[in-house]
């Protein structure tokens, strides 16, 4: 009998030294420096993205943030798809929050006035877009610029 209840000691005692210690992680710096971009496909679990955040370097241990989302937080399932760009020294809370707004990456491009559809190709393929052919096979389809309900004159 002594043994049982000292087992269940022992073994009560690290459960609520675990418990505590995930409550705190949430506030800690998780230490890193930089920055990392991070893409999160449609349909990715909370699990999956624990350990995509742990293979570029963002956090440590991607079993440890996953049950810190889930149980301490309960928030694991509030994340979206989306592309993140993540500053590494932020706590594991805001981590968490900034992976729930789904937002894309904002690219920017500036179109020069007065700037032909070859022109205007080059820029958009150099901002990452694709490739050139396809998106001057793309602004000659009458079937998509009629879907933007552009006027046929417009294009």
């Amino acid at each position: 009998m002594t043994i049982v209840l000292f087992g269940v000691g022992v073994v009560g005692g690290a459960a609520y030294h675990y418990w505590n210690k995930l409550k705190d992680y949430g506030q800690q710096s998780l230490g890193g420096d930089g920055i990392a971009e991070l893409v999160i496909p449609q349909g990715s679990n909370p699990k999956k993205v624990a350990r995509m955040l742990q293979e570029k370097g963002i956090i440590q241990d991607a079993e440890f943030f996953y049950r810190y989302a889930r149980f301490i937080a309960e928030e694991a399932h509030k994340i979206k798809a989306g592309e993140y760009v993540l500053d590494k020294s932020m706590t594991p809370f805001e981590l968490l929050r900034a992976i729930q707004t789904g937002k894309r990456k904002e690219i920017r491009f500036t179109v020069p006035e007065g700037s032909s559809k070859v022109d205007i190709v080059k820029i958009i393929a150099k901002a990452g877009f694709g490739e050139e052919a396809k998106l001057i096979a793309l602004m000659e389809d009458q079937d998509l610029i009629k879907s933007f309900g552009v006027p046929e004159r417009g294009a």
